[in-house]
């Protein structure tokens, strides 16, 4: 009798055994129990996540460039891939996330003690886990084709989401003006100097040319060299008259007569006339004029030289100021931040519906896997 009340209570513990431990064990531990976990969490414990969502682009100034296409009634210049690609870039970095923690607390709101502990962000996180969860609620998609970028931002608040989606499209605008509107200024900013550095150039070369011509009290020195040449030459011509006058006289009348002595003494004066004047132009003593003219040549190149460099400077000016206005660009946002009124996460039965064709398909591997292994032990 003791026996058998021994035996039952083993019996039956044995049998309570092989279901725990067979296939109909293995297939609620591997099954039904991850399956009513997952089912609680994401039915009854995951915070409810909204999406708002904004569609832009980079816009040229310059019409030439393509692809380009019409858009609420004026023309969108096409935007480069590469500019596409910066703007992408800054959205997921470090330094949009500080602002945006700076501007509306993001790291606060999202490890508020009302979101779930899987889903809040941990208040004592480190930036580089900041930044993982932060991009991990962003999702930006490209078109390559028309380089629309559509991004979208998930929070646990409608409003909240919205105005931050707000606020890094505002942030995305400062970034592309610093980016490609200060090349461009600083081009204009560069030539400008050089036009002011050019007059003042200008202005230096002038006054020295001005100085010049009132120290030497001329004008111009080519024009009284050319007049003295003309004085050399007709003093010449009359030294040439005076001569063949003295031969001829010299014919009949002796070299004291007084028409013989009148003529000689014309000729010296001549003589002497025509050396000062071309000591004037190439003598010694004074500054001759040769060099006064060869000094003035030069100051009045310096005055070309540098009136040439300053209109040309202006034409740069004009040609940067056309470039610079094809190479400013703006971010424009075809579709604005909109304010989302539905839950668009957790998707429920997605999830679960994913989650049990993952065990089931688990569950499946591992028997193949457990009856294989017993079939060769046994």
């Amino acid at each position: 009798m003791t026996w058998k009340r021994e035996s039952m209570p083993t019996r039956g513990n044995s049998v309570f055994r092989r279901i725990i431990t067979g296939r109909t064990g293995r297939f609620i531990w591997l099954v039904v129990v991850p399956f009513v976990l997952s089912a609680t969490y994401y039915g009854f414990i995951e915070t409810e996540r909204y999406v708002s969502t904004a569609v832009f682009s980079v816009r040229s100034s310059d019409s030439v460039v393509s692809p380009s296409f019409e858009l609420g009634g004026f023309a969108i210049g096409g935007s480069s891939a590469q500019d596409i690609y910066f703007v992408q870039q800054y959205l997921m970095s470090w330094d949009l996330l500080e602002i945006l923690d700076s501007e509306i607390e993001l790291r606060k709101a999202w490890s508020d003690s009302l979101i779930d502990p899987i889903s809040r962000l941990s208040a004592d996180a480190s930036n580089e886990n900041f930044l993982k969860y932060y991009q991990n609620m962003l999702s930006i998609k490209l078109d390559s084709t028309s380089h629309m970028i559509t991004i979208e931002v998930q929070g646990f608040d409608a409003q909240y989401t919205q105005n931050m989606l707000k606020v890094m499209l505002n942030k995305s605008e400062d970034f592309v003006n610093k980016l490609t509107n200060n090349l461009a200024y600083e081009q204009l900013y560069f030539v400008t100097e050089e036009i002011e550095t050019n007059w003042k150039r200008l202005v230096a070369s002038r006054s020295a040319l001005l100085a010049f011509q009132n120290e030497h009290v001329i004008v111009d020195p080519k024009v009284d060299a050319s007049q003295i040449a003309s004085v050399i030459a007709q003093l010449q011509s009359n030294l040439a008259e005076a001569q063949t006058q003295l031969i001829e006289l010299r014919g009949y009348l002796s070299e004291t007569a007084p028409d013989v002595v009148s003529v000689k003494r014309r000729i010296q004066a001549l003589i002497t006339q025509i050396d000062t004047e071309r000591k004037r132009l190439t003598g010694s003593g004074a500054i001759p004029l040769n060099n006064i003219m060869m000094e003035y040549e030069n100051l009045l190149f310096d005055v070309e030289f540098a009136n040439e460099i300053y209109r040309t400077s202006l034409v740069s000016l004009e040609k940067v100021h056309i470039e610079a206005s094809k190479k400013i660009k703006s971010l424009v946002v075809v579709a604005q931040p909109n304010l989302p009124d539905e839950v668009t996460y957790p998707d429920r039965p997605y999830m679960l519906a994913t989650i049990t064709a993952f065990l089931l398909l688990t569950f499946g591997i591992l028997s193949v896997i457990y009856a294989a292994v017993r079939e060769h032990m046994t």
